[in-house]
Formats: C-alpha cells, structure tokens, sequence
C-alpha cells in the first residue's frame, strides 16, 4: 500500500461567496491602509485569519493500493482422461496447485472445466472464466490436462498459458486408424476397409487384429505395425453391415479404449431386376407396369398369363405365346439373377408347374423378395394359395372376394411401420376402393379395409413378403374419388421388401458412454436378444411397447467392445470409447496446445499419472519475463488503485476561532487607544 499527500480547500460557504468576502475583505484592508488606520498590521493579520478560516484548507492523504492479480485454472475432465484413467490424477494435482498458489500473496484464482477435449470448448472455458475480470488483472492460465486438446483454431492471449500434464513422457500406446473407410459397394462386390496400427513405444513388428463382421464369428489376422492393411470384404446385401476391429492390447500401454473402432459396409445395387408375373390384363395392369418402368435403375421382365386353367384351347404352348418364353430359363436357371418378384393377379397354370413355384419359395427362403397383388382367383382356389407358394403368402384360411366400397385405414401396426407411417397425415382424403379378399393374416397387417386386412407384410426364412389383399389399388392412380398415394405406397412397399436402409423398421444400435451402454431395438419380428464382450453376456427376450420398440441400459460393465444381435440385426460399440478416443494417439503431450494451438508464452510440466511427480515452482514475475527453469510464471500486473482517502484541516477550527478573537480584541484595542483622524 503507498501514501501521497496535497493540499485542498474546502470553503465554509460556496466557493464563490467565499471569494466575493475574501475580495470585499482587500478592499476594505486597502481602503484602511489609504486611510492611515493606525491598526494596519493587526487588521491585515484578522482579515488573513478569516479568510483562511472561510476557505477550510485540508491536508488530503491517499492510499494506493495494489490490485489483485488473477490465475485462472482449467481442470480437464474430458473423454481422454477418463478412458486413460487420469481423474484420480487430476484431483491431486488440482489440491497440490491450489495450495502453491494459495501461497502467493495478492493472487486470486478463477477455477473453470472443460468436458470434451476440443479447442472449442477450452476456448469457452477461458472466455467464461475472463468475463467478469479486469483483463488487465490477468496473471495467466493453468490447465491440468493430458494435452489432448485438439481441433482449434490458433489462439493469442496476452497472458501465458501453461499446462500441468497428468501423465509421464514416455508413456507407450497402440492404437487402430481407418485411412480409407469402405465406400458404398454393389452387392456380390468386394469392399475394401484400409487401416493402420499405430505403434508408440513398444519396438514391436506384428500384431493380431480380430475382425467381426455382423453376425459371423470373429477372424483373426496377423497384421503389420505402422504399414496400411487392406481388409477385403465380400458385400452380401443391400443395406449396411456393422463392422468391428480390435488388436489385441499390450502389457503397459495407457489405455486399451483406443484399441478398437467400428465402422460399417453398404451394400448397394446399381440396377434392380424384378420379374412381374401377371394373370389376365386389367385395369391395374399398366399402372403397375408403369410404377415399375418408371424407375431408370428398375430392369423389369415381365410375364403375363393369358388364359386359365379352365380354358382348352387345343394348342401347345409354342403356339399360344407371343414370343417363346423361357420359363425354364426363369425359373431354375436364372431365378437367383432377380431381387424381387411381383405376382399380381395370378391364376394357376400348367405354364408354370409347382416345381418352378417351389423354386421361388426356396429363393424367398434364402433372402428374396416377393409381392402379391391378390385377385379374385384367390377366391376361387386358382390363386397361390393353390400352390407351393401358400407357404411364403403372409395370410391363409378361406378367401373370399367381396365387392364394396370402402376407404383404406393404416392400422395400428402400420402407424408405427415406415412403409405406412408416412403417409397417415393425407388418409383422411384417399379415395375408396371396391373390392377386399378376405382372409386370415399371418404377419403384420399394416392397412385394413372395412376392419379387414388389406395390406399384410412378414417375413419368410431370410426373405420378406408382403400381399396386397385388393385388385383394385389402380383406383388411386387414376384419381377415383379423389385418388391417393398409389406410387407412395408401393414404392415404400418395394422398398421396404428390397430392404432399403430408410424404409428399415427392424434397427438395433447402440450408444455409451462411460457409466452405460443402451441398446435401442425396434422390429415387428418376435427374437432373442444377445448382449455379448469381454466380460459380459446377456440373453433376454424384449419387451415391445405399442411402437414395437425396446430400449434397455446396461452397466456395471468394464470398458471395451460389446456385439448386440437379435435375428439377423447387429451392432458394435465401444464403452469408454467415442470419438475423442477412437482412433486417436492417448498418450499426454504438451505438443498440441504448444505447437499448434497457442500463439502465446507456455509451458508444460509432467507430473505423472497419479501426479505424484514434482509440481513446479509458480512465481509472478513482470510481463514479458521467459520461463524460467523448473517453474512457471505469472504476470505481476502491478495495477494500484486509490480506495481510501483521509483529510485532515490545517489549522484547527477551534484553534483558529479563539486567534481570530484574540486578534479582533487586539484590533479593538489598539484602534480605541489611537482613534482613527
């Protein structure tokens, strides 16, 4: 604290008042003096006394005092510490440098966090931290971290910032990097995954990865460190397949959360082949020709039957066809070549004998796709469910064709289901239908018509299935009563059969963090749940809400990767991972805030693990001062700032008064005994 001294008035009256008596006084002491007052001296030494007196002159002291310095501490309890369990680490050395700078006189500190290891979030921590100081106050920063802030632009602060390092500079880490992710590969084509293992500390050449695809049991490859693997991938289906690969972890590394990553391969098809078998022409035919044939990624073969069974036409079949068509060709030889079959309505035929129908249900059973556009045959024991294919038709029980109008309804089932759900908003305005065939359902029943079912789908081995239980669907498309979404629906219907990703309703993933891993599962098929890793497995049997959805949480678990499936669905994922550790280098480092974050004065101090290392000294010292050797340095700001002042009177107000009075009774006298002429 510093002292300074002056001299102020501060004057009885308003200061010009006091001026106006001070000059009346003069004058009147001028005018005496003309006169030849006897009293001249005396008067001048009264006049001089009041005038001081109306003037109050002050002796002012002020104290000076130094302003606070402040250090703002950042505490990192981002990802990267956890996974690498250094929090224990940074809870010691949070106590041990607010202790050392508890002994720095005139140092306040400003204590913050940050949560993720991002630049981002470093920058809003000091931001925050700096709002309500005087930035001139500023001393420095202090963040106890692992150095593992990243992705920021570069920063500039007039004060430096520093890192205490919970770690050690030699630590040792392997961990797995994607280089080339899989691109989106035609089914029955080769994906290719490239990666490197990244080596730190260890000296080693090879290594085991386990790579798991999906459902499949794990493969074991002996890779290289440091060197890009080329990982093939044979693509079986449209639709993404979860990938994970892990290395086996090694004695003495930081942490094994890095160890792992997960990814997916997309199956695509560039072209889509669809075979539709059609019976007698009708009004519906062309639309769905055209629904089809409007599709450019859509390669349609089309059969079309002519006549039934109840019709001798004394012909051969040469003879009754257009051209000769290569049902045998079709049918055994290249039924693997197409990727959905449409049957609309169908009616029985030598044509196509149950030994080709047979054919199509083992291709549904190995993974096809099939739609029935059901017909009045159905109803006369002409249709499928006269055939081999009655085992694949997602209904059964007597048919029956009845003619009536009605409006088509999505059900409660198709409310939740994504060939149906998007459509729910404009179904107050379709059109009516007139006719339903009447049957028993097998699978979901996603529209119905007059509380009958209309559109059911399910699925049959690893193939999908769906009937549409009306022939009058055309309806829609040529406007009737207003019409309604017939190419929405249809699309979406075929979609869903082909299993395209957004039409999906059977999805299971997984999230974590690092309390949990939830597994969210929604399916309209009833299976078995695996939860399966290292040091957990689990079956139970999902219990659905009304939106056939399941989510369940799962902890008390140890960190690394965990495989879900349930029927054909699977999903990886990483507890203690995510995308700050994922792929990423654990070891502490002072080289990310030092060469490529900070603009500013820094330094960074090891201090081990458990931060049992040795803290460096901390001292404040004057702006522009480097480093110094085993310890940092804050800026001593030497900010001072007047809060007190003290005023004391020159002359004593009594004092003054009683030689005011002495002296006015001295004039008094001297002028009684020498009168004025």
């Amino acid at each position: 604290m510093d002292s300074m001294h002056q001299i102020a008035f501060d004057p009885v009256f308003k200061t010009p008042y006091v001026i106006g008596i001070i000059i009346a006084l003069a004058l009147s002491l001028g005018f005496y003096i003309v006169k030849n007052g006897k009293a001249k001296i005396i008067r001048g030494v009264f006049f001089t006394l009041l005038a001081i007196i109306l003037l109050n002159p002050q002796i002012i002291k002020n104290q000076s005092f130094s302003q606070p310095n402040y250090v703002i501490v950042v505490t990192d309890n981002s990802p990267s510490m956890r996974a690498t369990n250094r929090l224990d680490g940074v809870d010691v050395a949070h106590k041990r440098l607010l202790d050392e700078l508890g002994k720095i006189p005139n140092l306040k500190i400003i204590e913050t966090a940050i949560n993720k290891s991002d630049g981002a979030n470093l920058v809003r921590a000091l931001e925050q931290a700096k709002a309500n100081i005087n930035p001139k106050q500023i001393a420095g920063a202090i963040i106890i971290t692992d150095g593992l802030v990243k992705n920021a632009v570069r920063m500039n602060y007039d004060f430096p910032v520093h890192q205490i390092l919970v770690g050690a500079n030699d630590e040792k880490d392997i961990y797995l990097k994607i280089t080339q992710n899989p691109v989106a590969t035609e089914v029955g084509q080769i994906a290719h995954l490239k990666l490197k293992i990244i080596e730190h500390g260890f000296d080693l050449q090879h290594t085991e990865l386990i790579v798991n695809i999906g459902n499949q049991p794990p493969q074991k490859v002996m890779a290289a460190f440091n060197k890009e693997i080329d990982l093939k991938f044979p693509v079986l289906k449209r639709g993404k397949t979860p990938i994970a690969i892990s290395v086996t972890p090694l004695n003495g590394e930081i942490s094994n959360n890095n160890n792992y990553i997960t990814t997916d391969i997309e199956g695509v098809r560039e072209r889509l082949r669809v075979l539709l078998v059609s019976g007698d022409p009708y009004e519906g035919l062309r639309a769905w020709r055209n629904l089809l044939k409007s599709d450019p990624n859509v390669d349609l073969v089309h059969f079309t039957i002519m006549r039934s069974l109840d019709k001798d036409l004394n012909a051969s079949d040469d003879e009754l066809s257009l051209i000769p068509f290569p049902t045998y060709e079709l049918f055994n030889e290249r039924l693997g070549d197409f990727d959905l079959i449409v049957f609309d309505k169908f009616t029985r035929i030598e044509a196509l004998p149950d030994e080709y129908l047979q054919n199509i249900v083992d291709w549904v059973d190995n993974g096809g796709a099939f739609l029935m556009l059901a017909g009045s045959s159905e109803a006369e024991n002409e249709g499928l469910l006269s055939t081999p294919l009655a085992q694949v038709l997602p209904f059964t029980g007597k048919t029956k064709a009845v003619d009536k109008e009605y409006k088509p309804q999505i059900t409660g089932q198709g409310l939740a289901n994504p060939i149906t759900a998007p459509l729910k908003d404009s179904q107050n305005m379709w059109g009516n239908w007139t006719r339903i065939i009447e049957a028993t359902p097998k699978g979901n029943v996603l529209m119905s018509g007059d509380g009958a079912p209309l559109l059911i789908t399910s699925y049959f081995g690893k193939g999908r299935v769906a009937a549409l239980l009306s022939d009058k669907s055309w309806l829609w498309q040529r406007g009737y009563e207003g019409g309604g979404p017939f190419r929405e629906l249809f699309r979406n219907t075929t979609g869903w059969l082909l299993g395209e990703p957004a039409l999906e309703n059977n999805l299971l993933t997984m999230q974590s963090d690092f309390s949990q891993i939830t597994i969210n599962l929604q399916s309209d098929k009833d299976d078995i749940l695996n939860f399966d890793g290292e040091t957990q497995k689990q079956t139970l049997k999902p219990d659905f809400d009304e939106n056939r959805a399941f989510t369940i949480g799962i902890s008390n678990i140890s960190d690394g990767l965990y495989h879900a499936s349930y029927g054909d669905l699977s999903a990886f994922n990483i507890k203690g991972g995510g995308d700050e550790i994922t792929e990423n280098d654990l070891r502490a480092s002072r080289d990310y805030l030092n060469n490529k974050i900070l603009k500013t004065a820094s330094s960074a101090f090891f201090i081990g693990r458990s931060a049992n290392g040795a803290m460096p000294k901390i001292a404040l010292k004057p702006r522009n001062t480097l480093a110094f050797d085993n310890g940092l340095y804050l800026i001593d700001n030497k900010i001072l700032s007047t809060n007190a002042i003290e005023k004391h009177p020159i002359i004593n107000p009594v004092f003054a008064a009683f030689l005011l009075a002495l002296t006015g009774l001295f004039m008094w006298w001297r002028e009684g005994k020498n009168p004025p002429l």
